[in-house]
């Protein structure tokens, strides 16, 4: 049964957002109810509550009251005149933390709950809750909706990590199976919401709401597809939900790889959508410089970057990019233009005085080569990095490629057609784009120590080569963590989300929890099979991993610290994978990295 509520505590009870300190306490709790709405997925039924966290356009609840749909329902207003039945997309989860942050468009005038700052609950507080039941039918054919409940209780136990409110247990008698309620002190203001747990309620405390919060919302809006040398619109949405940066700088970086990027500031004329219009990709005569290949007989070959100089063949201009061959005759020269048409002349002028090898102008006579191969290095995408930042400050990049209209994949040579490979270093997040021996189901944001971080929830970054059953290879990784990190993943297979369980599918790996998280517990997880503990990171920020495969034998070493070999390294060993992971078949066995965390650099070595 639920507890009658303490007129002491309503009498107090205020919402800052709605200025209503003063109002009877009947008006207060319908302002409060105003900021909730119904939650419905799929069945038509109430799965839950949300209530408004920003300008009757944001939402909050729990992750679970959605799962992984990509959209829902919402009804706000339930069982008031002007109820409405709208959309929400959902724009982010944490699933570990249970909460989702929901979006209606166009906003309605619906009231914010606000925040608690600072987590303060004290044992003992008496605290309110609000929800809609779970599982009772939503009223959609006549308009009638289960009303909302108003829930009573005493904070019990209160759980911090450094100090800090985590959760918080309330007594209130909540039916298990409702989520999403926001939870309110005397003061109203969100001290949490409610998540499930085994006997009774548990509060995910504000704490844990400003951290899913903090990070602003970034939606870009570029053409689906580029045209050479047209003017195209740039477009991003950028919304601060818990405050809003004084002045933000929105920056576009983009162009074609193996050519100069050029960067744009956006404009805004409401602090919140921004847009430039650009040329992204040049045409192939306005190019500033072409990659050629210069052969010299018995004297050797010259390969590096020249100006894109303007040429004459009889006295006609031509762009070097609008070139492909130039082959000196007995006579002079044989041409073969772009479209492949070919000239042959006695008069050829123009061509660049230097050529720059590795970033070194050396001069040259190009005149005197043999051959010269030019190739204006066409590119089937455009690389994009947006920045947003405030003082000097970045909140947030996101980095991507558009295709170019036109282009396709530029065709590689018998010596390129083995997987890419990566036995050297490479720092991930050193250029716009990931090493050629990976991709990215996510987009990335680099980071100051040269890596990339995935943005998406469930995002993953793959190796290309996922033919690693039959090879054998050694795989190094180097790793770091930030204080609000959880779980990065680091293994063979797709390292996709198994919605099945709490894993990834087809997947064997390391499960590496952040020192501030789990004591820094490493273990191993085979797919659904179990999991097996190796030990904890330590305190260090950064960690050292690898992948070793000789055979059918394939081991896991963790350097805590990334400090060479010590006495607290890990490793595990598996004698034989073909019996251990029996779904690791050719065409889906590579590397991959996931979760939180920052993955900074990494060597593949076949053996």
């Amino acid at each position: 049964m639920k507890r009658v509520i303490s007129t002491a505590l309503l009498g107090v009870l205020s919402v800052a957002t709605l200025a209503v300190a003063a109002e009877p306490v009947a008006e207060v709790l319908d302002a409060c109810k105003r900021s909730t709405a119904m939650v419905v997925v799929r069945n038509g039924r109430s799965n839950g509550t949300a209530f408004c966290i920003h300008n009757g356009e944001y939402f909050l609840t729990n992750f679970r009251a959605v799962g992984r749909e990509k959209a829902c329902e919402l009804i706000v207003f339930p069982g008031q005149p002007d109820q409405k039945r709208v959309s929400a997309t959902i724009e982010r989860i944490d699933e570990e933390s249970d909460l989702a942050l929901l979006r209606i468009e166009p906003a309605l005038t619906v009231p914010s709950l606000a925040l608690q700052q600072v987590a303060a609950v004290k044992e003992a507080e008496e605290l309110v809750a609000l929800s809609y039941p779970a599982g009772t039918p939503s009223g959609a054919d006549k308009g009638a909706t289960p009303s909302i409940s108003v829930f009573v209780g005493r904070a019990t136990a209160i759980r911090r990590t450094d100090g800090v409110i985590d959760s918080i247990d309330f007594d209130a008698r909540i039916d298990p199976r409702n989520a999403g309620c926001p939870v309110l002190n005397s003061q109203g203001e969100v001290v949490g919401i409610i998540r499930r747990k085994a006997s009774g309620a548990e509060i995910v405390a504000v704490s844990k709401l400003q951290k899913f919060l903090k990070e602003p919302l970034i939606a870009v809006r570029f053409p689906p597809v580029l045209d050479e040398g047209e003017s195209a619109k740039f477009a991003l949405e950028f919304v601060p939900i818990l405050a809003s940066p004084g002045n933000a700088q929105v920056e576009l970086e983009l162009g074609e790889a193996d050519h100069e990027k050029q960067k744009a500031a956006l404009r805004s004329d409401d602090g919140r959508h921004y847009e430039a219009t650009l040329i992204a990709v040049p045409r192939i005569e306005d190019r500033r410089e072409v990659q050629i290949r210069a052969e010299f007989g018995d004297n050797g070959l010259l390969a590096g970057m020249i100006a894109n100089a303007e040429l004459r063949i009889d006295g006609q201009p031509f762009r070097l990019s609008l070139i492909r061959r130039i082959e000196r005759t007995a006579e002079g020269w044989d041409v073969v233009l772009r479209d492949r048409s070919r000239k042959s002349t006695t008069q050829l002028t123009g061509l660049p005085g230097e050529i720059r090898l590795d970033g070194v102008a050396v001069a040259t006579d190009l005149s005197r080569a043999g051959i010269v191969t030019i190739d204006a290095l066409e590119s089937p995408t455009v690389d994009y990095a947006v920045r947003v930042t405030d003082a000097g400050k970045e909140f947030v990049e996101r980095s991507g490629q558009i295709p170019i209209h036109g282009r396709r994949p530029r065709a590689r040579t018998p010596a390129e057609s083995v997987p890419p490979s990566l036995e050297s270093w490479a720092f991930l997040g050193e250029n716009l784009t990931l090493p050629e021996y990976f991709t990215s189901t996510s987009p990335l944001k680099r980071t100051p120590d040269r890596g990339v971080r995935i943005l998406d929830e469930g995002g993953v970054i793959q190796g290309r080569d996922q033919d690693l059953l039959s090879r054998n290879f050694e795989f190094n990784a180097v790793i770091a963590f930030q204080p609000d990190d959880k779980i990065a993943y680091l293994g063979l297979g797709p390292g996709l989300k198994d919605r099945s369980y709490n894993g990834l599918t087809d997947s064997i790996y390391l499960r590496l929890h952040a020192p501030t998280f789990a004591n820094g517990l490493v273990g191993m997880q085979n797919w659904n099979k179990g999991q097996t503990t190796l030990g904890h990171l330590g305190s260090q920020t950064m960690h050292a991993v690898r992948i070793e495969k000789l055979g059918d034998s394939l081991t896991f070493s963790v350097d805590p610290g990334n400090d060479g070999p010590s006495d607290d390294d890990l490793n595990v060993t598996y004698p034989s994978l073909s019996q251990l992971a029996p779904y690791l078949t050719a065409g889906k066995c590579g590397v991959f990295f996931s979760g939180t965390g920052t993955l900074v650099k990494a060597r593949m070595e076949l053996k």
